[in-house]
């Protein structure tokens, strides 16, 4: 691997690290004047929508990999969250995040082996699911 590949990776994890710190698991925020179930649901359902169809085209080869299937995952959970009050329903959303991410992973890694990919996609892949990983254990100890 050359010097920049590692320079890159250190920026990239450096920068991560930081957006895990200033992200602690809280619990949902009472909902403001005007904001519905319905609302929050349709929000969830359009998460849910994008994620799946960049997930259809990033397995049919048509996409990249990068940051934007894990985003959108994670906007997924946030909807999700936000919808729910109960421990175990956060949890389940949790434990949905995390099995989407080990998909996008293994994908990442199925392409670097393949040569479809470099090695980065699945270091970056990796990164994101013990980050999944982490906050659904951070959940399950509260």
């Amino acid at each position: 691997m050359s010097r920049f590949a590692y320079v890159a990776i250190a920026f990239f994890f450096t920068g991560a690290a930081l957006a895990i710190s200033a992200s602690p698991i809280q619990k949902p925020a009472k909902p403001s004047a005007g904001i519905t179930p319905e609302l929050l649901e349709a929000r969830r359902d359009a998460a849910r929508t994008v994620f799946q169809q960049n997930l259809e085209r990033l397995k049919a080869a048509e996409l990249p990999f990068d940051e934007r299937h894990v985003r959108w995952s994670e906007r997924w959970l946030d909807a999700e969250l936000a919808l729910h009050d109960k421990p175990a329903d956060r949890i389940a959303a949790l434990t949905a995040n995390l099995e989407r991410t080990q998909e996008l992973e293994k994908l990442a890694a199925s392409r670097v082996r393949t040569g479809q990919g470099p090695e980065v996609d699945a270091l970056a892949a990796r990164y994101y699911c013990l980050q999944a990983e982490i906050r659904l254990l951070e959940a399950t100890r509260r």
